[in-house]
């Protein structure tokens, strides 16, 4: 019987990651942050991006970027995602100060 319900949970979990991926991911994000919270609209970048591999390089079925992003797998959230975002909004002229994405 434990089997049974160990493999059902899983399941869903699946199911539910597969309707996330499907919808295009969440609407909203938010990230505390020493500096002040980031609440990071999913979707508005996602639409002006359109490619989720631009920031999900290992795709978007491997999970939340913390999950790799650790210190102890890959390079810190906190760091890659300054690099990457910075670099991003550098290119598409947006602000790269520190308050626009970190509101107190």
């Amino acid at each position: 019987m434990r089997p049974a319900l160990t493999i059902l949970i899983i399941m869903c979990m699946l199911c539910m990651a597969a309707l996330v991926i499907a919808a295009g991911g969440p609407d909203k994000v938010v990230f505390e942050a020493k500096k002040g919270t980031v609440r990071f609209d999913h979707t508005t970048h996602h639409d002006r991006v359109g490619e989720c591999e631009k920031c999900h390089h290992n795709g978007v079925d491997k999970g939340p970027c913390r999950k790799c992003h650790d210190g102890s797998k890959a390079e810190r959230f906190m760091r890659k995602s300054h690099i990457v975002c910075r670099n991003c909004h550098k290119t598409r002229g947006a602000s790269s100060s520190c308050n626009f994405c970190h509101q107190k």
